[in-house]
C-alpha cells in the first residue's frame, strides 16, 4: 500500500483546507485502536477516523456508524478533557515520516490558550496515536513495547520525540541523493530507491522508475542523471490527479492520489483523495467486519448444532438399545406360558414360540431364581425399556427441532448480505438463548424499522425477510388473502405477494419463486421446488422456534434460482 510519506502529505494538505478551524463537538473510541473525531466546521461536520490498526493505519474522513463501547477508555477520556470544544489549527505531516501532525487551539487546567498535538504515526503494526500539550507527552493510544521504550519513550511528561531513523537518505538532500543515485549499475530500481530513500513506499518508487524509463529492471549499466532526480521531486511535489481505488478479482488493493502507470487492475476515479481514501478505507473495513461476525456467528451456531447433533445420536443409541423391549415381554409370557416346565435351577428351558408360528426357542434362565421370578426378571426389564423409550421420544424430538432450526439459522448466514442482516440474526440467536447475554449490561431496544427485501415489477411488489424473525413477521403480518412461499424441503427466506383477492400473473408467481429459491440453501441448484398458498394456510406450531411453520392447500413450481437484483428497491 503507497500509505508513504508522499501520500500521507497530500492527503493532510486535503484535510487541513477541509476541517482546518473546525471545532471538536464529540470524541469516540469505538475500537481499541481508533479514535472517531466529530468536528463541526463552515461547511458542515465530518466524522475524522484516526486510526492505529496494523492493517487500516490512516487518518482521513469515515462515513460508518460504529457502536461505542459503554465504558470509555483512559486515552479516550484524556482526549475528551484536553479536547472537546477545542480548535483544528492545522494538519500537517513531518517531512520524510508517515506522521500526520494535527494541531489543535485549545485551553490548559487554567482556562489558559494552550496548543495541543495529536501525532499519528501510520506505521503498519507499530502504529500509535500519541496527545501532547506543547510537545510533552500526556497519553498514547498503544502502551510502548518494553524493547521499543528503550530507543523512544512514549510515557507521559516525556518531551515527544520521532522514531529511530531508519539510515536512509532524504530526497531533500540533493547532494546525497545525487550521489546514491550514481550508485545504481543495473538491478530493480523500484527497490533500489524503496532502499535508499526514506519515505517511499516500494508502490511509488516503482511508479517512479516506469514513468521514466518504461521499465523498473535494468539489466544491463544504467546511469541515473540530474533529470532523473528531478523527475522524482516532480512526482513527490505533484497535486493529487485522477485519485483512484484499484481493485483485483473483485477485492479492493489499494487506492493511489494519481494514476499509476504500473499498477494494473480496475480503477474508480474519485475527485479527491480524501474520498478515494475513505471509499477505500470503509469498504475494506466493512468487508472485515462482514467476515469477522458472521465467521463469529457461523462457529458459534456449528458449536451449538454439533452439541445437539451428538445429543440426538446418544438418544438414537438409546432408542436402539430400547428396541429389543418387546422380545423382552415375549419372553417373559412364554416363560408364564411354560412355567409348568421349570424347576429351580434350571439354566435353559426350550418352548414353543407361539410369536412365531410355533417355533422352538431357547429361553436363558437364572438358576438362583423361581420361574416366576425368572419371568418378572424379563417384565422388569421390559418395564424399563419401556419407560426409557416413553422419556426419550419427546427428548428426540426437541434435539431434532433444535437441529433443524440452527440449520435454518446456518442458512441465513450464508445468504446474509451486510453486517445490518448478521445483526439482525444475531439478535435472533441471543432471543433464542444461543447467545448469552449478561442481564446487567442488556439494555432495552428501540423497536427497529423491518427492512425486508422488496422488489417491485409490473406494478405488484413482493416481500422477502432475510431472518428467521422477519420471516416471522412478515408472514403473520400479511393479509389471509396474500400469496405466501417457501422453497420445499429446503430452508429458505418467507416471501409474500401483497394480492388481495386478485389473481397473480404467472409471471409474478414465476419471479417470486425463483427470488425465494434463491434465498434459500438450494440457491446454488436448478429446477428448485417452491411451495406457494394462501397466507390463511399457514400456522405456526405453539411454542416454536423463530420462521417455523406449517401449512397446507399448497402447490409447487420449480424454477431455476434468480435473484433479480435489478428489481430489488
Amino acid at each position: 500500500m503507497p500509505q508513504d510519506a508522499i501520500t500521507l502529505r497530500k492527503t493532510a494538505s486535503e484535510l487541513n483546507n477541509v476541517v482546518a478551524g473546525a471545532k471538536i463537538n464529540k470524541i469516540t473510541q469505538p475500537t481499541a485502536e481508533e479514535i472517531i473525531l466529530t468536528l463541526y466546521g463552515k461547511t458542515g461536520s465530518f466524522k475524522l477516523c484516526v486510526c492505529a490498526n496494523a492493517i487500516g493505519a490512516r487518518v482521513g474522513f469515515t462515513t460508518i456508524e460504529k457502536k461505542n463501547p459503554t465504558t470509555p477508555s483512559g486515552f479516550c477520556m484524556l482526549l475528551r478533557k484536553h479536547l472537546l470544544n477545542a480548535t483544528v489549527k492545522e494538519i500537517t505531516t513531518i517531512q520524510d515520516e508517515r506522521i500526520i501532525k494535527i494541531t489543535f487551539d485549545g485551553k490548559n487546567e487554567f482556562l489558559e490558550p494552550a496548543e495541543k498535538e495529536l501525532y499519528c504515526e501510520i506505521m503498519g503494526k507499530y502504529s500509535n496515536v500519541i496527545f501532547c500539550e506543547n510537545e510533552i507527552i500526556c497519553g498514547t493510544l498503544k502502551t510502548s513495547l518494553l524493547e521499543i521504550g528503550k530507543e523512544r519513550a512514549l510515557l507521559a511528561g516525556v518531551k515527544y520525540a520521532l522514531p529511530k531513523s531508519q539510515g536512509k537518505c532524504s530526497i531533500y538532500n540533493k547532494e546525497k541523493s545525487l550521489e546514491i543515485l550514481n550508485g545504481f549499475s543495473f538491478g530493480d530500481l523500484g527497490e533500489y530507491i524503496f532502499n535508499n530513500f526514506q519515505g517511499f513506499s516500494l508502490a511509488s518508487a516503482n511508479e517512479i522508475a516506469f514513468r521514466t524509463f518504461g521499465k523498473t529492471v535494468f539489466e544491463s549499466n544504467t546511469s541515473l542523471s540530474l533529470n532523473f532526480y528531478n523527475e522524482i521531486c516532480d512526482f513527490i511535489n505533484s497535486k493529487p490527479s485522477s485519485p483512484n481505488v484499484v481493485s483485483s478479482l473483485d477485492k479492493l488493493s489499494d487506492f493511489y492520489f494519481c494514476d499509476y502507470k504500473s499498477v494494473k487492475g480496475n480503477k474508480l476515479y474519485f475527485d479527491t483523495l480524501l474520498q478515494a481514501e475513505t471509499y477505500f478505507f470503509d469498504t475494506k473495513q466493512l468487508v472485515r467486519e462482514f467476515n469477522e461476525l458472521k465467521n463469529k456467528l457461523i462457529s458459534t451456531v456449528k458449536s451449538k448444532l454439533k452439541k445437539e447433533q451428538k445429543k440426538l445420536q446418544i438418544i438414537r443409541e438409546k432408542e436402539l438399545a430400547c428396541a429389543d423391549a418387546e422380545n423382552l415381554r415375549q419372553l417373559g409370557e412364554l416363560i408364564i406360558s411354560n412355567i409348568y416346565k421349570i424347576k429351580r435351577g434350571d439354566k435353559t428351558v426350550t418352548v414353543e414360540n407361539y410369536y412365531d408360528e410355533n417355533r422352538p426357542l431357547e429361553i436363558k434362565l437364572d438358576e438362583q431364581l423361581s420361574p416366576n421370578a425368572n419371568a418378572q426378571k424379563y417384565f422388569k426389564k421390559y418395564n424399563k425399556l419401556k419407560n426409557t423409550l416413553k422419556a426419550i421420544i419427546p427428548q428426540k424430538e426437541q434435539a431434532e427441532y433444535e437441529c433443524a432450526y440452527l440449520q435454518s439459522v446456518l442458512a441465513e448466514l450464508e445468504i446474509a448480505q451486510n453486517v445490518a442482516d448478521l445483526n439482525s440474526i444475531e439478535d435472533e440467536l441471543k432471543e433464542s438463548g444461543i447467545i448469552k447475554v449478561d442481564v446487567k449490561i442488556k439494555q432495552s431496544k428501540k423497536q427497529e424499522k423491518i427492512e425486508y427485501r422488496i422488489f417491485e415489477y409490473s406494478g405488484y411488489t413482493i416481500y422477502a425477510g432475510k431472518n428467521n424473525i422477519q420471516n416471522d413477521k412478515l408472514t403473520f403480518s400479511a393479509r389471509p388473502s396474500d400469496l405466501w412461499l417457501h422453497t420445499k424441503d429446503y430452508h429458505s427466506a418467507h416471501v409474500i405477494i401483497p394480492c388481495g383477492s386478485s389473481h397473480i400473473p404467472d409471471e409474478i408467481l414465476q419471479l417470486a419463486a425463483e427470488i425465494c429459491a434463491y434465498y434459500s440453501e438450494a440457491k446454488s441448484g436448478d429446477k428448485v421446488p417452491v411451495d406457494y398458498t394462501q397466507r390463511k394456510y399457514v400456522k405456526k406450531p405453539p411454542k416454536s422456534k423463530y420462521g417455523a411453520v406449517i401449512y397446507t392447500d399448497f402447490k409447487t413450481v420449480y424454477v431455476t434460482p434468480n435473484a433479480h437484483k435489478n428489481l430489488e428497491k
